[in-house]
């Protein structure tokens, strides 16, 4: 009986598995050409589990440097680009409306020839390094195959790679490369490493059955889980391309419970609007902990219905009896490599409900938790379920931690969680109400062991907003950044802010002609522009600095 449930389970997935080449019915062209010259190997897939966001595109590896030619895969023009020391950092967007599609190429480290004399001249006009500019059709023509700019590691990218996007050109929501045609070396199936039972309304007791094994069909017939009366399944799962040394991200998940579909999530294209949402599809205790790529299969209450496409009951498993069930989820990759998992299951005879500690947040109302002068704010729909939130603070001085030398409030929210928007930590007392604006905005939280956390204190919600539980250090940022070091051989100074962070840069030359400044955030240098300084014939810049605190700093330098 039992190998009949799991059977009719395989057979039901494998009716209901997509094919590659459309979205609901919807036909892709096949004949792009690559963005690169050398064969694509991936070290991101497309709405990979990211910090803070599904992935958007392709990560393709660019053999770890940089100056590799990446090319238009079909013709179309030169729509939008983007300059930013953030993000993707130098990218370009073409449009190909044949297709009614855009294609994106980020974290290059130059554009090609006369698109880069543009973006060189607006930058100038606008005395900006950052930029985000849209040109008409008839500006930068572009062919299939032909050379756009050279492949690099601008903006927030951990590592020369060529970020690579297609987009719907009019709802600008992004679709899975692999839809395309591109060719992709992947003959590895997803891992499968642990199956959970989460019960509904509870954040203890979690049942955790390991696997470690990739395979195309595996299971514990050997034991009988004991599970709550409504309870959901999440799946740790991640896959292997050929030629990635770390793990990318699955493409499709399904649960059926004895051979019935309950739940079914397929990553296929994403909206900008929704991709934070990701805090709500991991099971955000397991994220937190060890960043583990635990996919819930079942729809928190206030979270979209991305990425489900059928859900029934919102994946919740019900058990009324007291007959052994089956569990069995089938995840598949882009390529569509699969593995099955099952497992069986019985509700437990006694189960009592456990009274919690702390009060539970609803997320419909949102809530208040006080402790002395202190306050945590929960708007309504701040959270993705009802939540038992908890605030404590206490003293934390310096000779006790590393990170900062200061004596500061360690502010603690816990349990784990992610919420859909900020909840705020304010201060009733009459000596904050009293306090300066000019100081208060000064203040700022910063979460313990994590660089560039900086969240600064809100006039309009008198309070600082808090996007995930944890610590939180409150800290005075009165410090303005510094010039710690000039190279005048690259043309370059290394800058530093303690806490905040820098916001604004610029330079000028003693009579006060504007002087661009490229900067890399990953290693806090700024670069002047040497072309400009020698047509000029400058021999000093007058650098000014802000950070988010709104200190500011102005130094003269020579480089010359």
């Amino acid at each position: 009986m039992n190998r009949i449930l799991i059977w009719s389970s395989v057979f039901m997935i494998s009716l209901l598995l997509r094919f590659p080449g459309d979205i609901c019915g919807q036909k892709f062209p096949n004949d792009f050409s690559s963005p690169l010259e050398i064969p694509i190997s991936l070290s991101g897939s497309f709405a990979e589990l990211r910090s803070n966001h599904f992935h958007s595109g392709w990560d393709i590896q660019t053999q770890e440097k940089e100056g590799l030619k990446v090319m238009s895969i079909a013709d179309g023009y030169v729509s939008r680009v983007k300059v930013s020391a953030k993000g993707y950092g130098n990218a370009i967007y073409i449009t190909h409306p044949q297709h009614h599609l855009v294609s994106v190429y980020g974290h290059l480290s130059q554009f090609k020839n006369s698109l880069a004399d543009e973006v060189y001249r607006l930058q100038y006009e606008k005395q900006s390094f950052e930029l985000d500019v849209t040109f008409e059709p008839n500006q930068f023509h572009v062919v299939r195959g032909g050379e756009i700019g050279k492949s690099g590691n601008s903006g927030s990218s951990g590592g020369p790679h060529l970020h690579f996007e297609i987009r719907n050109q009019f709802t600008e929501k992004t679709i899975d490369p692999s839809l395309f045609g591109f060719k992709v070396e992947d003959i590895s199936r997803p891992l499968i490493e642990f199956m959970s039972f989460i019960p509904k309304g509870s954040f203890d007791n979690v049942q955790r059955l390991d696997f470690h094994f990739a395979g195309e069909s595996f299971g514990r017939e050997d034991t009988l889980y004991e599970v709550p009366d409504t309870f959901g399944v999440a799946l740790q799962v991640k896959d292997f391309v050929l030629d990635a040394n770390h793990p990318t991200g699955v493409k499709q998940i399904i649960t059926l419970l004895d051979g019935n579909i309950i739940s079914e999530l397929l990553l296929d294209s994403l909206d900008f609007n929704q991709t934070k949402d990701v805090n709500a599809h991991v099971f955000y205790p397991e994220w937190s902990a060890q960043k583990a790529n635990v996919h819930r299969c079942y729809k928190l209450p206030n979270a979209p219905q991305y990425p489900f496409i059928y859900l029934e009951k919102d994946g919740w498993v019900h058990i009324k009896d007291t007959m052994v069930h089956a569990i069995t989820c089938l995840a598949t990759d882009f390529s569509g490599n699969a593995t099955c998992v099952f497992a069986f299951i019985k509700k437990k005879k006694d189960e009592r409900t456990q009274s919690t500690p702390v009060d539970i947040i609803s997320w419909e109302r949102g809530g208040l938790l006080k402790t002395e002068d202190w306050a945590l704010t929960i708007p309504p729909n701040a959270l993705y379920e009802d939540t038992p939130l908890n605030l404590q603070y206490r003293m934390k001085r310096r000779v006790e931690d590393g990170q900062f030398k200061v004596d500061s409030l360690l502010f603690s929210i816990t349990p784990p969680s992610a919420f859909a928007h900020k909840i705020y930590l304010s201060n009733a007392s009459k000596y904050w109400r009293d306090m300066p604006d000019s100081i208060k905005a000064k203040m700022g939280l910063v979460k313990l062991n994590e660089e560039g956390s900086w969240l600064g204190w809100s006039k309009e919600q008198d309070g600082i907003g808090v996007s995930k539980s944890g610590q939180y250090f409150l800290l005075e940022d009165t410090d303005a950044p510094k010039v710690v070091l000039i190279d005048r051989e690259k043309g370059s100074l290394l800058v530093m802010d303690n806490l905040s962070g820098i916001k604004r840069y610029n330079a000028l030359t003693k009579d006060n002609i504007w002087i661009m400044l490229r900067y890399d955030q990953k290693t806090n240098m700024l670069y002047w522009d040497t072309k400009k300084t020698t047509a000029l014939k400058a021999y000093v810049l007058k650098i000014q600095l802000e950070d988010f605190a709104g200190n500011k700093t102005e130094v003269t330098i020579p480089i010359q």
